[in-house]
């Protein structure tokens, strides 16, 4: 039986109409997190997952590590991890979901807080046992209201983190 799945996220255009992608600052009115008619570039029929989900390495408790990064910065925005569930769903609706270890479930980011995250690309490294997930975000990264989860500083002199003032990307308040 062949399923509809997203193979390949792009914020606009599509590598199969010729159409590109718009370079450099916003204009006006733009946003940065593109319109749903313009999230998946393309689709393609497959008959399942399986080659997929065979050749990543899982761990033994059927989990893989997912380094987030926004697509449009470079920036890391958290680490999280994603079993076959959630990277099968995040693959069909183009929004990131991931396995929440500490309420033992699959949770699409934004469910509850509503800042989505929408993939761009997914990317294997070269042992095939951790994910790079390029995404464009509607809103924090952070479950705190920060822009990305790596907002706190280690220093040394006090041995302690603390928060760093990152100007527009500090936290929602």
């Amino acid at each position: 039986m062949l399923r509809t799945v997203a193979v390949r996220f792009h914020l606009q255009g599509c590598p199969r109409s010729g159409t590109k992608r718009k370079h450099g600052p916003l204009g006006p009115g733009e946003s940065a997190v593109p319109k749903p008619a313009l999230r998946i570039a393309y689709l393609r029929e497959v008959e399942s997952l399986e080659n997929l989900l065979r050749t990543l390495r899982f761990s033994e408790q059927g989990l893989i590590p997912c380094v987030f990064q926004e697509a449009s910065s470079g920036k890391v925005i958290t680490l999280a991890y994603m079993n076959r569930e959630a990277l099968e769903l995040t693959l069909k609706t183009g929004k990131v979901h991931v396995f929440r270890r500490s309420h033992g479930r699959v949770m699409m980011k934004g469910e509850t807080s509503g800042n989505v995250q929408y993939v761009r690309e997914v990317r294997a490294d070269c042992e095939n046992n951790s994910l790079l997930v390029l995404i464009d975000m509607a809103g924090p990264g952070c479950h705190t209201g920060w822009h990305h989860c790596y907002f706190r500083l280690y220093d040394q002199q006090t041995d302690s983190f603390q928060d760093q003032d990152i100007g527009e990307f500090g936290p929602a308040r």
